[in-house]
């Protein structure tokens, strides 16, 4: 037996064990051992003993016990749950204590006895933590030493990473002694002899003392370093004080009852000398026993065994120390909130193990099976139903609560004997205090479970008595003691934490379950333990196991699911059951198809609970019920099913509260899970991304408004909102429904994602994008009335205009659109939208700040807006003027302090603002100018009267002052253009309002009577009658000159005749004179342009064209009043100044010529629009006028409406003619600026003149001392002489050719400048191409289209320059009608003539109506941009009525027609006017089918179909505009490309631009055949062979091919030669490989076109096969080509192929990546052999798009090799084979560029070093996973060059010792990292 060793090193153990850690624990690893803290305590405790009297005799002494083995201690109960074993000798194995005790140990074994004290694990938040302390004995005479040094931390991974070990050291010494008084000298005579009479007489006290030494030092971590090191000792100190003194003191007094307990039972004694005499093993359920036995102070000694047969469970509870009754004394007014009583010393866990003890003697030997402990278990909890329901009354407070709610409250001991058992209750469960008692933590109901054999037949019992219950609640509504005692039932059974028999449990629940359902539900008691019940299951089904037959979860799910389709109305409850249940991946499919049927049929109410449970219970990843998910969020609708919007409270249902709230918990729902569910949220977008068109349902608005209210959502959401806005599945009518009359439910919404989604998309570039923000902002304002969440609107849109005011003209724009539809509506009680602003008007005011930065629609926009919602309609139609004050009153002071202003830019402000509070105060008094004569009652209205006053008042402003009619100097020429470009504009603008027709009639009419006799007088002279006797007109080429008109005007007339002394006239002429036309009138143009008078010759003809705009405007239908301006001559300067003769006159002759030509070009453009809106007009085609007569006057039409268009020809070609001679006469004026702008200085160059005989003076010196007679000094200084004379050339005649190249840059540059500045046609003009003179199938019947038309005698010349004009307009507009729009802000130097005229529609044009408070015509419209596609679309139909897009097929018919001709029949000038026709043709179409305009709606498809009609068959325009079938249209799309390519492949051109403009058309009509979604294969096989033939052509050296043409058709070829996978993997199979993607033209490619690159002379090229395949466009094959490889290898994966399962069809998918392996090795290898091409571009390239490939291998085929590997290994191995000898050339590339420090290559490294290190870990991964690592070859990687040559040393330091030999597995890790790791610096370099 080994020597006694005391227990006290518990003690000790237990406070290092505990504290030390504590003092140790660190965040990171110390860097250094520094133990600069010391903690250091001492402590002593002293317990007195009491022996028995007999101790002496029975040597039962303190001696005799404290001498005891350790062995004989195990059964005390120890502190805080701690244990102690005995360290084996051997711990050779164990590495850990061998470090530990390194020095105490011989040949593996210990030198000492150690002993392990073990703590439980303690865990501080996520950290587990368990100390281990190993101490050793030292036992002396009478003390006994415990020392220890060792320590070690076990527990989580995190303890070892930061070396927590490390942190601390300790040193304990404990001396443990005693004190004896049965012995005289106190153990110090122990041998010697005593008698009883002397031991009598010594005695004294019996007491155990242990003193403890504890040296801690610590390395303090951070951040608890930063610290003062006395505060850190201090706490540290006091802490570990506290903690030792607590545990020594109980542990001493576990000590002193255990020696009593020792001394007083012989039993006792004998049972723990068999455990050091290794005689028995003792079971744990018998040491438990003792041990309860030990600690309650029970002995088996007390108990009567002769009476146990007849005991039941209340006399076996006494025994163990628990009265189920409680006795008299502890009977007070508090005993119904305590449970059954216990005995002192006795807790529950004592309770617990000595029932158990107990009931496993009883069972074997009294009561077999503890068949009677059942019996009366059962009997008491059914007995106890009888003193049940005691009312809770003043009356009867004295009366007891039931036996069984009792048993179910937690036990209870007096407080007196709590002293007694404080050691116990320290390592037991905490109790809690009520006054008078102490109370524990659980019941006796709980203890009873823990026991096995009782838990069944006590569950059972217990669930039982739960509808007995409900029964008695049911007769006795009144409030008793007893009524939480269903509760209490449920809160027991909760805290269960095994179950042993879960079926007879699971049967329990369902019978009480259904009894429960199916009583009266009416009552809310029964209610209340339904509910508990059906939440109470899945706690208990968690904690099933198998022991009692097991299937838990699946019995309580079904049991669950059957209540929920009995009774509809415990959904919620069931819901909240199931989704607390750990359910299998069967159970939650079940549960997940059963919820979204009920999702499909609940009512309104069930929403939140149903969209909670899905959200959470759906399995994650993107499976198949994710999908199901999300298409049933997706037909959730929002309101009344029907589509009846029901307000507020009239939503309800059955008292489950309003609709709108339920839906309002959905929605909250909704946000919180796709906040959380990245895979819901990613299911949800990629649904929505690939719906189609059309097919969206209304809650996908709200859904996506859902995911972005989590930031991290929000960047995605938006852009599905950009992607579906432009394809035109998002519409305006959808956002409209998706919200209307939801406010209530979207309202957590409003403030979270609705308004960033509107913030977001009103920002938009893109139209569609930005008109859905308009939409969303309206429809928000509408919505929600509060004025909180109106004023976020407001204040947005306020943000909007004031953020994108001078940099995004689009998103302010956007924003004033949103005003003016708010300001349009009316919404409940019939406020109108005007009136809802009303209240915001100070956040509009404030945009008047940014006035200056608006462009001019915005300015108009804003002071409409503000004149709207200030004004009062009812005190105007009154007869009231507008009101004085509000935000009228600020506009108004803001435009008249801008009229005052001398800007230009600015002073255009408070114009605008004038014409718009004319404009709005005309809408607002209802009166129209179509209204009748009945209008001129109201000429004396106040608001008449205003408008006019505040007109004049800008007049005044803008008109020049009077002094400016003086005379100026020719030197001041042009300086006054900008003096009168603020009345121009005044006049322009007038005319944009009284165009739209919202101007009333009296303002009109004043307007008429002011601008008509100025206009006259100032720019029409007159011939005499006489004059038109002698005219006699000359036919020419159009400018139809006639011999004699005679002017009235003496001046004219002297100009005209040369007889004039001006010196500013240039010879005069009337030119322009129409064929047939008798002139009575001229446009005196040159009369002003040299005019000496400064207001005549620099204001007058900035003013022309906007009053003659004016004029026409206001004339209207009655514009044939001004016909005689259409064919009256120009009074001009002759031709002959715009030739030769130009450059002899004066600079200020040259002036005048300039600035008559540019005026008179401007005013021509006027009239052309002028006259062709009427000739487009309905009344127009009624409009015949009668024969002519010599009587008259301006009506100098005597045709019809063919006429007029004939002689709108005609002026056409003059205008062609007039912008070649200003384009001349511009370019070499050098003192000419149009208006606006400054005269542009010459360039230095031209004036900078070189001294070149500086250089021959320079050099005269060497020449001055060569002695004639020397004849070789003379050669040699004539030499010298020679070559400073031929330098002094070459430098002469460079200067010259840099003079010229600058003066030519300079001349084009003035020229652009000025026509840049001329008016702009309208578009209505392109309808002229359809004019009998200019359209090529005019004169041609439908029938007759298709003979060829150049055959034709009547065919017109082709392209002439009207026709250019014409196309050029229309291309314009085109692109404006179906693309973004650009506006832009004022500027001093913008064009303020045509400012408001540039754009396609008018400004005052207004498409919404304002409302009223009258319901009457009155209403007027407010001008708004809302309406682009409205006039797109109309604009379309006006081409489409003039037939201009068949004008487009005659042209390409024409020229089809005469390319496929000889080429000796047209010659280069045909050519060259054919190719520029068509490529105006082809950017026509392009623009026309690449706007997503015409694919994304209906209208658009029904144009677009029209169009078509038009383009591909010449039809005539007839029948109404409709939408056709998709395959008609595809056929005619296919039709039109037939035609291009006949034009395109006709005769060989080299022109590169024309045939990249023709490809471009081709696709366009493919890329609008796939948005259609037809079948487009035809058309993609002939874009395919178009750009094959194309390659296929050789060209002149001299045209450049580079990747914006040769790189663009290999795209088209690849791309369009594509062949999609079958769906079907069985076809896919059967299918030739070479059918299938791109393969057949990407294997040409490789093996026929680049391989044989270097086989041609110099590697230079071309190849036979591709004529454009040369060195020039290597770069340009190679890109393309390995690019296309990587897309290939993607889309095989993405197919049927990629994804199959199938052995035979992997096979397949095998093949196909080898040969796409195979083409990127080949490509690889051609820059490896061939140096001429491995130019910086190629290794780009190839670095670049071979790593894309590999990445592409790695993240897909590597999947697919895993799963396939088995099948397939050979195939396999071979790919990867092929692919590490292409990729080794990534290598060698990588190496390349950081030698010659590439920065391009150095940017593409890191991701190709990350591509490459992760295949070569991947494809491990795969061998190792299936033990084939062998096959992979892994070699270190020598520096190489980009041919494979190894670098020596000299080009860069290397590791000569590296070789390529393959290293064995253990070495390749290391290896591999060597591989990537060689080339770090690349990126820095």
């Amino acid at each position: 037996m080994p020597r006694s060793k005391p227990p006290s090193i518990y003690i000790i153990l237990a406070a290092l064990a505990i504290i030390s850690p504590a003092a140790g624990f660190s965040l990171s690893a110390p860097t250094r051992t520094k133990f600069d803290t010391k903690v250091a305590v001492d402590g002593r405790s002293t317990v007195q003993v009491h022996p028995p009297p007999n101790a002496s005799s029975n040597k039962v002494t303190l001696t005799d016990y404290m001498r005891l083995p350790v062995e004989q201690y195990v059964l005390i109960p120890m502190p805080l749950g701690s244990s102690l074993t005995r360290v084996e000798k051997g711990i050779a194995n164990d590495e850990q204590l061998t470090q530990l005790f390194c020095g105490s140990t011989s040949n593996g074994d210990l030198t000492e006895e150690w002993f392990k004290l073990e703590v439980p694990t303690i865990t501080f938040f996520n950290l587990s933590l368990q100390p281990v302390v190993y101490a050793t004995v030292q036992p002396q005479r009478n003390r006994v030493i415990i020392s220890s040094n060792k320590c070690l931390l076990h527990g989580s991974p995190f303890i070892e990473k930061v070396k927590l070990n490390d942190r601390f050291i300790f040193d304990v010494q404990c001396t443990l002694t005693w004190m004896d008084g049965l012995q005289s000298n106190n153990i110090k005579n122990e041998n010697q002899p005593q008698t009883h009479q002397s031991a009598a007489a010594t005695s004294g006290p019996c007491t155990i003392s242990a003193e403890t030494i504890i040296d801690v030092d610590v390395n303090v971590p951070r951040p608890f370093s930063s610290l003062p090191k006395s505060f850190v000792q201090k706490t540290g100190n006091a802490a570990m004080k506290l903690s030792m003194k607590y545990i020594q003191r109980n542990f001493v007094e576990s000590l002193a009852k255990d020696y009593e307990r020792w001394a007083s039972d012989a039993e006792y004694r004998r049972f723990r000398a068999l455990l050091s005499e290794d005689k028995i093993e003792v079971p744990l359920e018998i040491m438990s026993k003792r041990s309860n036995e030990v600690a309650s102070g029970s002995s088996p000694s007390k108990r009567n065994r002769t009476h146990q047969s007849e005991w039941g469970l209340t006399e076996v509870l006494a025994e163990c120390g628990c009265l189920l009754r409680a006795t008299p004394d502890a009977e007070d007014e508090r005993r119904n909130d305590a449970g059954c009583q216990l005995e002192p010393r006795v807790t529950s866990t004592t309770l617990c193990s000595s029932v158990k003890a107990l009931l496993n003697e009883m069972a074997s030997g009294v009561d077999p099976n503890n068949t009677k402990i059942l019996a009366t278990l059962e009997e008491t909890l059914i007995s106890s139903l009888e003193d049940f329901g005691g009312e809770n009354t003043e009356e009867n407070t004295g009366e007891k609560s039931s036996l069984l709610r009792r048993m179910l409250l937690p036990m209870y001991r007096n407080r007196g004997d709590m002293l007694q058992s404080q050691m116990s209750q320290m390592s037991q469960s905490p109790s809690r205090s009520i006054s008078g008692i102490k109370t524990e933590s659980c019941s006796l109901i709980q203890v009873l479970l823990r026991i096995d054999v009782l838990q069944t037949t006590l569950l059972t019992c217990l669930i039982q008595l739960l509808p007995a219950i409900a029964s008695k609640f049911e007769s006795d509504d009144g409030p008793t003691l007893d009524e939480d005692v269903p509760r209490l039932i449920f809160q027991n059974l909760r805290w269960i934490d095994h179950i042993i028999d879960s079926a007879s449990l699971i049967q329990a629940f369902e019978e009480c379950l259904t009894v429960l359902s199916s009583s009266n539900v009416d009552c809310p008691k029964t209610r209340s333990i339904l509910l508990d019940a059906i939440a109470t299951l899945p706690e208990l089904s968690n904690n099933c196991n198998t022991l009692g037959g097991g299937g838990g979860v699946d019995q309580v799910l079904q049991v669950v699911q059957m209540l929920r389709r009995e009774d509809p109305s415990l959904l919620v409850p069931c819901l909240d059951a199931i989704d607390s249940m750990p359910l299998s991946p069967d159970d939650v499919n079940t549960v997940m198809n059963d919820a979204l049927e009920a999702l499909a049929n609940t009512e309104a109410w069930g929403l939140p609970a149903l969209t909670n449970f899905l959200i959470n219970n759906c399995p994650r990843g993107g499976s198949g019920m994710t999908k199901k998910v999300i298409e049933e969020f997706r037909n959730i609708p929002l309101g009344d099913e029907s589509g009846d919007v029901m307000m507020g409270d009239e939503r309800t249902d059955g008292g489950a509260g309003s609709t709108h709230d339920t839906e309002a918990l959905m929605i909250e729902a909704l946000s919180r899970g796709f906040a959380h569910r990245m895979d819901l949220t990613s299911t949800l977008l990629k649904s929505i991304k690939e719906t189609k068109p059309g097919f969206h349902k209304t809650a996908d608005i709200w859904l996506l408004a859902c995911c972005a209210t989590a930031s991290h959502n929000k960047s995605q959401v938006k852009s599905v909102f950009r992607s579906k806005a432009n394809d035109g599945s998002f519409t305006s009518k959808m956002i409209r429904e998706a919200i209307k009359g939801n406010g209530v439910a979207l309202t957590s919404l409003f403030g979270t994602s609705l308004c960033d989604l509107a913030d977001g998309m009103l920002r938009s570039a893109d139209d569609e994008v930005c008109a859905l923000g308009v939409t969303l902002y309206e429809v928000l304002f509408e919505e929600f009335k509060e004025p909180m969440q109106r004023q976020e609107v407001v204040g947005s849109l306020v943000t909007h205009v004031g953020a994108g005011v001078g940099s995004r003209q689009s998103e302010v724009d956007a924003a004033m659109r949103t005003f003016s539809l708010i300001i349009s509506k009316t919404y409940a009680d019939n406020e109108s939208g005007a009136a809802a602003l009303r209240p915001f008007t100070p956040f509009l005011t404030s945009l008047l700040e940014h006035l200056v930065q608006m462009t001019p629609s915005q300015v108009r926009r804003l002071f409409t807006m503000l004149f709207t919602i200030g004004a009062d309609s009812e005190e105007i139609r009154g007869g009231g003027g507008a009101q004085d004050g509000g935000a009228i009153n600020e506009a108004s002071i803001i435009i008249k302090k801008y009229l005052g202003l001398q800007d230009d830019s600015k002073k255009r402000i408070g114009i605008i603002g004038s014409v718009s509070f004319a404009v709005s105060m005309s809408i607002l008094l209802g009166e129209h100018q179509q209204e009748g004569p009945s209008a001129a009652a109201n000429t004396d209205h106040k608001v008449v009267q205003e408008v006019k006053s505040l007109l004049e008042l800008a007049l005044s402003y803008c008109e020049p002052p009077k002094g400016a009619e003086k005379t100026h100097g020719n030197n001041s020429l042009g300086t006054s253009f900008g003096e009168g470009r603020a009345v121009a504009f005044l006049l322009q603008e007038i005319a944009s309002a009284v165009r739209s027709g919202k101007l009333l009639r009296p303002i009109c009419d004043w307007l008429t009577d002011r601008f008509e006799n100025e206009f006259i007088t100032s720019y029409i002279g007159d011939f005499p009658e006489q004059a038109t006797q002698d005219i006699k007109p000359v036919k020419g080429d159009g400018s139809n000159k006639v011999e004699k008109l005679i002017p009235i005007d003496n001046v004219d007339l002297a100009i005209l005749s040369g007889t004039s002394s001006n010196k500013l006239a240039p010879p005069g002429e009337m030119r322009f004179n129409l064929e047939g036309s008798t002139a009575e009138i001229y446009v005196k143009i040159l009369s002003l342009a040299s005019s000496p008078c400064m207001f005549k010759r620099e204001i007058l003809p900035i003013k022309l064209c906007p009053q003659f705009t004016l004029m026409a405007t206001l004339k209207g239908d009655k514009l044939a009043d001004l016909d005689g301006l259409l064919d009256a001559p120009l009074f001009l300067p002759s031709s002959e100044c715009s030739g030769v003769e130009f450059t002899d006159m004066s600079p200020s002759q040259q002036w005048v010529v300039t600035s008559s030509y540019f005026f008179a070009t401007c005013f021509v453009r006027e009239l052309i629009n002028a006259f062709v809106k009427l000739a487009s007009s309905n009344s127009a085609n009624n409009w015949v006028m009668t024969t002519p007569t010599s009587s008259a006057s301006s009506q100098g039409f005597g045709l019809d409406i063919n006429r007029l268009k004939e002689t709108i020809v005609l002026r056409l070609r003059n205008l062609v003619e007039l912008e070649e001679e200003l384009r001349h006469t511009a370019s070499k004026c050098y003192t000419f600026a149009p208006p606006n702008l400054n005269v542009l200085a010459p360039p230095k160059a031209l004036f900078h003149n070189d001294d070149y005989d500086v250089v021959e003076e320079d050099s005269s010196h060497l020449f001055q001392n060569i002695d004639p007679n020397d004849e070789k000094n003379g050669k040699k200084a004539n030499k010298t002489k020679l070559k400073l004379q031929a330098k002094r050339a070459k430098q002469n005649e460079k200067s010259k050719a840099k003079k010229l190249s600058a003066k030519r840059q300079y001349e084009e540059t003035l020229a652009d400048r000025t026509m840049a500045q001329i008016c702009q046609l309208v578009p209505t003009v392109c309808v002229a191409l359809g004019y009998p003179l200019l359209s090529p199938i005019s004169v041609f019947p439908s029938s007759q289209l298709s003979m060829p038309l150049s055959q034709s005698k009547n065919a017109p010349k082709l392209a002439e320059p009207a026709v250019l004009l014409l196309l050029n307009v229309l291309n314009d507009t085109l692109s404006r009608l179906l693309s973004n729009k650009q506006a832009s802000r004022f500027k001093a130097d913008t064009n303020s003539i045509d400012d408001s005229m540039n754009t396609i529609s008018n400004p005052y044009d207004m498409d919404i109506d304002v409302p009223s408070s009258t319901n009457t015509s009155d209403s007027l419209v407010l001008a708004t941009c809302d309406s682009s596609a409205r006039e797109c679309f109309a604009m379309l139909g006006t081409f489409l009525e003039a037939n201009v897009f068949r004008v487009i097929f005659g042209h390409l018919v024409t020229i089809e027609d005469l390319r496929n001709m000889s080429d000796d029949v047209h010659t280069d000038d045909s050519e060259e006017r054919m190719i520029e026709t068509a490529n105006l043709l082809f950017t026509c179409i392009d623009t026309v089918l690449s706007s997503n305009k015409l694919t994304r709606s209906s209208t658009g498809k029904s144009y677009l179909a029209s169009i078509l009609k038009a383009l591909s068959e010449g039809s005539e325009f007839g029948e109404p505009i409709r939408q056709l079938p998709t395959d008609e249209m595809i056929t005619m799309l296919y039709k039109l490309l037939q035609l291009i390519n006949e034009v395109l492949l006709g005769s060989h051109t080299d022109d590169m631009e024309f045939i990249m403009n023709g490809l471009s058309c081709m696709s366009a009509i493919e890329a609008c055949a796939r948005r259609l979604g037809g079948d487009s294969c035809e058309i993609r096989n002939m874009l395919s062979e178009v750009a094959d033939k194309l390659l296929k052509r050789g060209y002149l050296n001299t045209v450049k091919l580079n990747k914006s043409n040769v790189g663009k058709m290999l795209s088209l070829l690849l791309d369009n030669s594509y062949s999609a996978i079958p769906t079907d993997v069985s076809e896919a199979i059967q299918a030739n490989i070479e059918s299938l993607g791109s393969i057949e033209k990407l294997r040409l490619l490789v093996n026929d076109v680049l391989s044989e690159l270097p086989n041609t002379e110099k590697c230079k090229g071309p190849v036979d096969l591709f004529q454009t395949c040369t060195s020039q466009t290597f770069g340009c094959y190679y890109s393309v080509v390995l690019l296309h490889l990587n897309k290939e290898l993607s889309a095989l994966f993405e197919s049927s192929l990629g994804t199959t399962k199938d052995p035979t069809a992997a096979k397949r998918t095998l093949e196909y990546v080898h040969e796409l392996v195979s083409m990127m090795k080949t490509l690889f290898m051609l820059t490896k052999s061939n140096e001429a091409l491995a130019k910086k571009n190629a290794l780009l390239q190839q670095l670049k798009w071979g790593t894309r490939f590999l990445e592409t291998l790695v993240s897909k085929a590597l999947p697919f090799f895993h799963a396939h590997f088995q099948k397939h290994q050979q195939s396999i191995l071979h790919i990867i084979k092929e692919s590490q000898d292409g990729f080794k050339q990534i290598y060698r590339i990588i190496a390349h560029g950081k030698r010659v420090k590439d920065s391009n290559l150095a940017k593409e490294t890191p991701r190709s070093k990350k591509a490459l290190e992760l295949f070569t870990h991947k494809v491990k991964a795969l061998l190792k996973k299936n033990r084939c690592l062998t096959a992979m070859s892994t070699t270190l990687m020598r520096p190489k060059d980009i041919d494979g040559t190894i670098l020596t040393e000299g080009n860069e330091t290397v590791d000569q010792d590296h070789s390529e030999d393959e290293e064995n597995d253990d070495e390749e890790d290391d290896e591999s990292e060597k591989e990537y790791d060689t080339d770090d610096q690349s990126v820095e370099d």
